[in-house]
């Protein structure tokens, strides 16, 4: 499967993980909802809510996937860093189902990606002794990574697919 394959992969598990899951972004939307804000305010509330170390850090987690080495990814969690790109307050033991079809997709068509994936979590599991599954920001980063996206312009595939979705949880206020 191509780049546009994988995109569009990617752009319905984002939607399908905004409508099940009670992530931030979708929560910000829905609270503005309720205290009568337009929809407008109401995205940039979740927009806001982005990008961070814990909600769609999309950036930081290509980055972890794509130019960090070894040392760096272990410094990082021995500064109890969480590594961006892995783990699921909602899917702690297994992957988020949303995002199954697309990482079968990496798995069994880009194996080189496959292959920095499993290292990466197995460096994770190395110093943590946990295993962390991959998240929407490695699929984001991932997708990123594919389609030759300037760095720093992730984010935009993270709101392609959830912004859909907003605009029916806040239609529901």
């Amino acid at each position: 499967m191509d780049s546009g394959g994988v995109l569009e992969l990617l752009i319905k598990a984002q939607y399908q993980a905004a409508m099940n899951n009670d992530n931030v972004s979708s929560a910000m939307v829905r609270q503005m909802a309720v205290v009568g804000e337009p929809f407008e305010k109401a995205v940039a509330a979740a927009l806001l809510s982005l990008g961070g170390p814990v909600h769609g850090p999309t950036a930081d987690a290509r980055h972890v996937l794509f130019t960090a080495d070894d040392a760096e990814i272990k410094e990082r969690m021995l500064r109890k860093e969480k590594i961006p790109g892995f783990g699921n307050q909602f899917y702690r033991d297994k992957v988020d189902p949303a995002f199954a079809e697309f990482y079968t997709e990496i798995e069994n068509n880009h194996p080189e990606i496959w292959t920095r994936l499993t290292h990466v979590a197995a460096l994770i599991m190395e110093v943590k002794g946990k295993f962390f599954y991959p998240n929407a920001a490695a699929a984001t980063a991932i997708t990123a990574e594919l389609m030759n996206l300037a760095e720093g312009t992730e984010i935009q595939l993270l709101v392609m697919g959830r912004l859909p979705a907003w605009a029916q949880q806040w239609s529901k206020k």
